[in-house]
Parts: C-alpha cells; structure tokens; sequence
C-alpha cells in the first residue's frame, strides 16, 4: 500500500475485534483517502515509537515489563486490569495504582498524548499479547 508523501489529517477507527484498523484522511491537495490495515502492519509501524517514547523507560523495549519496577508484561496474555482494547485504552488514558505512589504508580497519559496517538498505542499495546488471534 503506498504512503502518501503530503501532510494529512485524520482519524483513526479500530475495529470491534481489534483486527483492523481504519484511518481517514485528507490530503494537503483535499482529496479524502481511507486505508484499512490489519492492526499488526500498521501499530507496528506508528505504534512503536510512541510506545519507545512513553512506554519503554518502564515495561522495556519488547515490552516485558520491568518487575523491580512494578511494571508488568504486555507481551503475555495476563492483563492486571482487563485485556480488552477499552479496558487497555482506560490504563493509557486515566493511569493505574495509588496516585501517592512513587514507584509503582503507572502515570495517565491523556494530557500528554492526544487522542489518536493514545489510540494508536492502546492497539500497539495490544497487539503485543494478541498476535495472530
């Protein structure tokens, strides 16, 4: 699938499964265009350095976690507080643990992403316990 060299504007829509992913867009020229991918070509291409900036420093690069840390693997199938793209985008978003908590606390994320990059890094988070399914 070609990559459009223009700037654009967008939105970005998983499916119900979490299998696909559709972005809408608009070119700089205004043409509207609508990719579909599956969740594994197209998180792995832009949901990787968002995970690389704000995840890694904690649940590591592969994203399997730092236990003196208290952060857990995402790339198992055991989700402390629900594996379901909804219950991962509520953790990206509002953060997990005592907020007084120093070391253990997972910090919110809806202040320093926007929406579609929080959306982009739920499906990448994802998509590294549920490849293949």
């Amino acid at each position: 699938m070609p990559c459009l060299a223009v700037p654009v504007i967008g939105i970005f829509n998983i499916s119900p499964d979490g299998r696909k992913i559709a972005f809408s867009a608009s070119g700089a020229d205004g043409i509207p265009r609508i990719w579909i991918r599956s969740l594994d070509s197209l998180t792995a291409q832009l949901g990787k350095p968002v995970f690389a900036a704000n995840c890694a420093a904690c649940h590591g690069g592969d994203g399997k976690g730092n236990h003196a840390l208290g952060a857990p693997s995402l790339a198992d199938s055991i989700w402390l507080y629900g594996g379901s793209l909804a219950a991962v985008t509520e953790t990206v978003s509002k953060g997990r643990g005592d907020p007084a908590a120093t070391v253990t606390r997972m910090p919110a994320h809806k202040d320093l992403l926007d929406p579609a990059k929080i959306r982009i890094l739920t499906a990448y988070v994802w998509g590294l316990s549920n490849r293949g399914k």
